[in-house]
């Protein structure tokens, strides 16, 4: 649980950072969009198999039930709680980054955390998240 909530805390200050610090990036880049002929037809299927790839592994909770105290009411409430969090988490981290970086960069990045942080907080900081 305290691993938990570091890595939501850490997320919480990203998005505050970008919010609070990347208004002059967001408002420099707001007009460019992305056509949708841009990207390649194959592409779509990438992305959602990366999702899918990026979601895996979240029923691996019900193979410690054995061992869980009230297993019938705890392990329901860990795969609710913990797909709410994680989704949470993805949705507010891709809010903060679409509001740092435009669309085409954002679908043409490799690291699109990287490129935000150091839209907002310079070299260091893109520095800090790409090695992480």
């Amino acid at each position: 649980m305290t691993l938990t909530i570091a890595k939501v805390a850490a997320i919480v200050v990203m998005v505050f950072l970008f919010f609070w610090f990347g208004g002059p990036a967001h408002r420099g880049f707001a007009s460019q969009t992305l056509a949708q002929d841009q990207i390649p037809f194959h592409s779509y299927g990438l992305a959602i198999a990366a999702g899918l790839f990026a979601f895996g592994g979240w029923h691996m909770v019900t193979y410690a039930a054995g061992e869980t105290r009230e297993a019938a009411r705890t392990i329901p409430h860990a795969l609710l709680l913990g797909a709410l969090i994680v989704t949470a988490c993805y949705i507010i981290l891709n809010v903060g980054y679409l509001y740092v970086l435009p669309i085409n960069e954002v679908a043409h990045s490799t690291r699109v955390a990287a490129e935000a942080t150091e839209r907002v907080l310079g070299r260091g900081g893109g520095g800090a998240i790409a090695d992480s």
